[in-house]
């Protein structure tokens, strides 16, 4: 799933913070599948429990898009997980946001950092959503404090892609490649091979090495699954 637009904070500090703003060019979200329920949570985030949200799944399950998608709804603001880690602890104090995300927060190190950013926002009750790999719960940070607050904290997980989302995820994987997926290939492919959020950019980009410039017919899928299987193909989707 492809970022929103965005624009550089105006903030006159050293803290990296995005402000996304809506982008009509944008693919649309998928509200299927995995993300039915969590849109709909998205919607609703006046009623978020202690105004806290964590979204959690496997790599480019769409967590980053989803997380820029509510902050350009709500004016919030986006910042990644290591750089709010090793920013000034007295510039997060300092922040005057509205809402605030903070993407991949499962690869912060510096605990006392998320839990001035999770103190911040109780204390000016504004919303706060954080997205990682895994349950807050399993971050092992400190002090003991923040550890009590990850476990309460709500957890939304982007399950894996039943047909519909498969299927709508590899059509928008193959039209950034500039090729059209007919839906008896897209069929075709549902059933034969590993639907892992993670894996629909390299199916997409074997159909394109399978295709050479030709249409997606069910026997370029064929092609394309063999593909996946050289390790060749494997080794330089592992390098990029």
């Amino acid at each position: 799933m492809g970022n929103a637009a965005s624009r550089a904070s105006e903030y006159s500090g050293q803290l990296p913070l995005q402000f996304p703003t809506p982008d009509p060019n944008a693919e649309p979200l998928i509200i299927s599948g995995p993300y039915a329920n969590l849109r709909r949570m998205l919607d609703r985030w006046q009623k978020w429990p202690e105004r806290q949200l964590t979204i959690i799944g496997e790599p480019d399950s769409g967590k980053t898009r989803l997380a820029s998608q509510w902050a350009g709804e709500v004016g919030a603001a986006v910042i990644q997980g290591p750089e709010l880690s090793d920013a000034d602890i007295s510039e997060i104090s300092s922040l005057t946001v509205t809402a605030l995300a903070i993407d991949d927060a499962d690869k912060i190190v510096n605990g006392p950092n998320l839990l001035a950013a999770l103190n911040l926002t109780r204390e000016r009750k504004v919303p706060i959503m954080l997205t990682g790999a895994c349950e807050p719960a399993a971050w092992a940070l400190e002090p003991a404090d923040l550890r009590s607050r990850l476990a309460a904290m709500p957890v939304i997980r982007i399950q894996a892609l039943d047909d519909d989302a498969f299927k709508a995820r590899m059509t928008v994987a193959c039209k950034a490649l500039f090729m059209k997926l007919p839906e008896e290939t897209s069929d075709y492919l549902a059933v034969r091979v590993d639907r892992s959020h993670h894996n629909v950019a390299r199916i997409a980009e074997a159909l394109e090495k399978a295709a050479s410039g030709k249409a997606l017919t069910k026997m370029v899928a064929k092609r394309a699954i063999e593909i996946l299987s050289d390790p060749e193909f494997r080794a330089a989707q592992t390098d990029s």
